[in-house]
């Protein structure tokens, strides 16, 4: 009987862990994307500024790509994850709170 019950505090405990895990991992990876993108950007536009001639043809129009890429697709991209991540969290956390009080009804 002890071993079932060590089982059903560990699940009890794995739910709220691995909802904290998901959003943490979403807003993170995110933000690294930015930041990829930030130093990217900003590589080019160095690299335009150092003089050579592809450096000038490539090199600003390059990085005014990236920054049109990034305003246009990965912030609406990031507000998409965002809002799915919101309805999933609160989606999960309502099965959750759910389950624990059906659990107390029955005992």
């Amino acid at each position: 009987v002890p071993l079932f019950f060590v089982i059903e505090i560990f699940s009890h405990l794995a739910r709220p862990l691995s909802l904290a895990l998901r959003l943490f991992g979403n807003m993170a990876g995110g933000h690294i994307l930015l930041a990829v993108m930030f130093l990217l950007t900003m590589g080019m536009v160095g690299w335009a500024f150092s003089g050579s001639l592809g450096a000038v043809l490539l090199g600003l129009p390059g990085a005014l790509l990236l920054i049109a890429f990034t305003s246009w697709f990965l912030f609406p991209l990031k507000l998409l994850v965002a809002l799915l991540q919101a309805f999933i969290f609160c989606m999960l956390s309502m099965l959750y709170i759910a389950g624990a009080a059906q659990e107390a009804e029955h005992h």
